[in-house]
């Protein structure tokens, strides 16, 4: 056994479980225990999630263990010992829901035949009949072909997909958790971008600010709530579902700087041309690479916010320049208390699907009135989700713009507190 002799007595027992197998039992002995995993970005809430499952799982007087994946399954086919998540107190599980990231580890790996083998066999080892994945899309998506593999193999497994993803864009649910709390740090990272731009007019003229957001413009078109005036900032929004017009953003750019005196651009990393190539590949001398899923690496040199900072000094002569805030917008503690709030009790909904004996499904919010803000939450089968992205739609736009009015009615009440409005002279 490894020496702990210089570790604080009160951390010991957590190294313990770190580094140590599980115990093995019989057959005869045989217990359900339930593994739970992280995966993909991190955020603001995904841990409320994880303490969510615990917490309901304990009032329940769950019997087996609950166990953590460090380092998401990719990590648990590397041979890492999950972590007994059984053994924290409620005090710990308060302080874990209220803490940013992902506390287990996260990991983007997309499973191959080869390792069903090896994820079955621990699975047997640790005696695991319940799964639940955190996670995006592609996590939804592992937890679906567990399912169906299990199943093929005759193994006694339900599993539970809960979504998370700061982009907004798992199907078959309103929202996403993480996502209010990113887009809430991003609408007060926008108010205060705006007043220094508004202060420095006739020193800087155009700011560039890029937002997260591969194919959905939800981050980017939150940031139309900094905006309590036509004339504030942001002044242009761009997002990936309507192709980017070189000439049009142009023209806005020299007509808003004509007007106001500054410019402040919130643009998706997404953004493509209209032959469908992403803005941030066509950057001279910049070779950007794939993720495990074959997408385009888009934070990956200037990006987006470059190129466009590049051509409006190029084609207008202004002075220029861009704010990457990259993952500082993914974990920030500027928290939604909704956000809060929803992942817990989806965590806890998962839980009780479970031990219901429900499987292959996520726990999905329905929203059902606006004012006051009240939602449900429903489970959704995973293979109405998989391969299936939730994109802003056409009801959210007009004239080929974004419709401020109906952005700002979907998001005003999962953005709360509400950021104060600046005072202004005028």
């Amino acid at each position: 056994m490894a020496d702990y002799s210089n570790i604080p007595k009160d951390q010991r027992k957590l190294k313990s479980s770190l580094n140590e197998e599980l115990p093995k039992t019989s057959e005869c002995d045989i217990v359900e225990n339930l593994i739970i995993g992280q995966s993909g970005g991190p955020s603001a809430v995904i841990n409320a999630s994880l303490a969510g499952v615990i917490l309901e799982l304990r009032e329940r007087k769950f019997a087996g263990k609950v166990l953590g994946m460090q380092g998401g399954i990719e990590q648990y086919l590397a041979g890492q010992p999950p972590l007994d998540l059984s053994q924290y107190n409620d005090e710990q599980l308060h302080r874990l829901a209220h803490t940013a990231a992902a506390a287990l580890g996260s990991c983007r790996v997309r499973l191959v035949e080869k390792d069903y083998d090896r994820l079955f066999s621990l699975f047997e080892q640790h005696q695991i009949r319940y799964f639940i994945y955190i996670g995006g899309n592609g996590s939804m998506n592992t937890s679906l072909r567990l399912e169906q593999e299990a199943k093929k193999r005759g193994y006694n497994l339900k599993c539970i997909g809960i979504p998370k993803t700061i982009d907004n864009d798992l199907y078959g649910t309103d929202h996403a958790p993480g996502f209010p709390s990113a887009a809430r740090w991003l609408v007060i990272h926008t108010i205060d971008s705006g007043l220094d731009l508004l202060s420095m007019r006739g020193f800087d003229h155009v700011k560039i600010i890029e937002v997260m957001g591969r194919h959905a413009g939800w981050l980017a078109a939150a940031t139309l709530l900094a905006r309590s005036e036509i004339s504030d900032p942001p002044h242009i929004v761009l997002v990936p579902e309507l192709p980017f017009d070189e000439k049009v953003f142009l023209q806005k750019v020299a007509e808003v700087y004509e007007q106001v005196g500054c410019v402040l651009v919130v643009a998706s990393e997404g953004l493509r041309n209209k032959e469908g190539k992403f803005l941030a590949e066509l950057q001279a001398g910049i070779a950007i690479g794939r993720d495990v899923n074959g997408q385009a690496l888009l934070s990956i040199g200037e990006g987006v916010s470059g190129y466009l900072t590049n051509l409006v000094i190029k084609e207008l002569g202004l002075k220029a320049r861009y704010d990457k805030p990259g993952t500082l917008q993914r974990s920030a503690a500027c928290r939604s208390s909704i956000d809060l709030e929803e992942a817990l009790s989806l965590g806890r909904a998962s839980a009780k699907y479970l031990l219901e004996g429900m499987s292959g499904v996520m726990p999905a919010l329905k929203r059902i009135s606006n004012d006051p803000y009240k939602y449900a939450i429903e489970p959704i089968s995973l293979s109405e989700i998989t391969g299936r992205e939730r994109v802003i739609t056409s009801e959210f736009f007009k004239n080929q713009e974004l419709d401020e009015a109906k952005i700002k009615e979907y998001l005003a009440p999962l953005i709360v507190p509400k950021p104060e409005i600046p005072f202004r002279f005028h």
